[in-house]
């Protein structure tokens, strides 16, 4: 997608509509996009340079959820907090990334791109210094602006535990609080994109609708195919 500073809401709105028409025959199948990133968009521009037509392209990583992944996918920024933490992911790591892509539209930046530290290669996973650091600074800015992890998320692997959680709660308080970490990212949305954004970004991806609740949302409603 062409860069731009950030778009209007009603591109958001349209790209959402595209990606989760792609997502939803996927996800029937049991199959992740597992790479979904503003290049994963391609728009055509009208002659008042307004969007004329969206692609959701690029389907070269999608993996087949039986069982489901442990690996890492995707570039950093777009990874859920799930994989982040090593449990095994499913088709929900597309509904996060969906959150990314909006967070995107509206800032014009990757939000939990931590600053100051170059992106580590993320093969092979799990097994460098740099990679650890850089996943626990992007699950501090995940739980900086979505948090704090529900509990309910410890039942999701033996990896996570309160001390560990409560380990990141005490990382953000060091960085100044909440109010401080994301005070760096001006994100202003309407109230209703706000809320479909909510929606979205549940720490515990069982609490996460799935593609087909998001494409009945209120907010798409005025979507024109």
């Amino acid at each position: 997608m062409r860069a731009k500073h950030r778009l209007e809401e009603v591109e958001a709105k349209r790209i959402a509509k595209v990606v989760l028409q792609g997502l939803v025959p996927m996800h029937e199948k049991g199959v992740a996009y597992a790479d979904l990133k503003a290049e994963s968009i391609v728009v055509n521009f009208d002659e008042h340079d307004s969007f004329s037509n969206i692609k959701l392209i690029k389907v070269g990583h999608a993996v087949k959820m039986e069982p489901p992944a442990d690996f890492a996918y995707g570039e950093w920024t777009i990874q859920a907090p799930e994989a982040l933490f090593g449990i095994p992911w499913t088709t929900k790591v597309d509904i996060w990334a969906l959150g990314t892509l909006i967070m995107w539209a509206f800032t014009g930046a990757k939000v939990f791109d931590p600053p100051g530290i170059d992106p580590p290669d993320t093969n092979p996973p799990g097994t460098d210094q740099d990679q650890k650091t850089y996943r626990t600074l992007m699950i501090m800015l995940q739980t900086a602006f979505f948090g704090p992890v529900p509990s309910s998320f410890l039942e999701l692997s033996d990896k996570v535990t309160k001390e560990l959680l409560d380990t990141f709660e005490k990382g953000i308080t060091n960085a100044g609080g909440r109010a401080k970490i994301t005070s760096g990212v001006p994100m202003s949305m309407p109230k209703d994109a706000l809320q479909f954004l909510n929606r979205i970004m549940k720490l515990d991806p069982r609490q996460q609708p799935s593609a087909q609740e998001l494409l009945e949302d209120p907010w798409l409603a005025d979507v024109v195919d």
